[in-house]
């Protein structure tokens, strides 16, 4: 299916291909960014082998032993400051020995029918159009559950494609794939087991982070925060969650998640406040 569009912020954008009637790249290179990942890292390192010879971890400072299991295990690894998701990713995908990428976050884990479809595509003798990405199908995994709605229960992010067409955008948080030109998406059978948070907390860490992130670009973008965006934004997040995309029949852990995702928006927008503020008392005496 051909978009003609510059952006892929892509949910549900093309119908079921078969594709064993597709030819595909000659070689793939693993791309994964990691801090302190070194659990998830243990299981999902020797599962990839399979797939390609070419596999590259982007540290950005662990602390818990996550560069010394990727040296132990001979696999590619990057050291680097925190550039933020999408400029760590394309310094990955800068270091990777071939074109086509596969994409991953280091608690982002291919499950066995995706991994047989990727070495079957990998296998390939034909090769694939440069304008090809393909979309891997994510479930999320909350406190070890898995979620089946709540708008995650099934999600289709861009994951495989060629670096010479597209690469991640500049963005602190939430990145985007950006195609250089009109793009054929097709969707590659398997799940992608995302295992993002293993506890509330880790849930309120990790989202406090993005909303400071998110604060930042907001900022800069000159957006401001008021009383609709601090109150109302939260609160419709919360119920389009949990009752519009039906998160309360995930249980106590769809209210949980709803829940903290509303808490994330009013977090952003906290933050965007503050910035305000801050730049009003550095000028107010000009």
């Amino acid at each position: 299916m051909k978009q003609d569009t510059q952006s892929t912020n892509l949910l549900a954008v093309c119908e079921w291909e078969d594709l064993s009637t597709l030819a595909v790249m000659p070689e793939l290179s693993i791309v994964i960014i990691a801090k302190n990942e070194v659990e998830n890292l243990r299981r999902l390192l020797p599962e990839l082998r399979t797939v390609s010879s070419d596999i590259l971890v982007v540290d950005s400072g662990s602390t818990d032993g996550t560069a010394d299991l990727v040296k132990n295990l001979m696999i590619g690894l990057v050291e680097t400051a925190w550039l933020g998701y999408g400029s760590t990713k394309n310094l990955g995908n800068q270091k990777a020995k071939n074109d086509w990428i596969l994409s991953l976050d280091s608690d982002e884990i291919p499950d066995k029918r995706m991994i047989s479809e990727l070495i079957t595509i990998t296998k390939s003798k034909h090769e694939l159009s440069a304008d090809t990405i393909f979309l891997l199908k994510r479930n999320l995994y909350y406190c070890k559950r898995k979620l089946n709605f709540g708008g995650v229960g099934d999600e289709w992010r861009p994951r495989i494609f060629n670096r010479r067409h597209a690469f991640w955008d500049d963005k602190l948080v939430h990145e985007e794939l950006t195609a250089l030109g009109p793009s054929s998406y097709k969707k590659l059978p398997g799940n992608l087991k995302h295992y993002s948070f293993g506890s509330r907390l880790e849930h309120r860490i990790k989202m406090d982070r993005y909303a400071q992130f998110s604060a930042r670009e907001m900022y800069q973008k000159n957006k401001k925060a008021n009383f609709l965006k601090l109150y109302l934004n939260p609160t419709f997040q919360f119920l389009k969650n949990y009752i519009i995309k039906f998160g309360f029949l995930d249980g106590v852990a769809g209210l949980t998640f709803a829940y903290e995702n509303a808490r994330y928006v009013y977090l952003k927008y906290n933050y965007l406040k503050d910035l305000e503020k801050n730049w009003l008392y550095e000028h107010m005496f000009e």
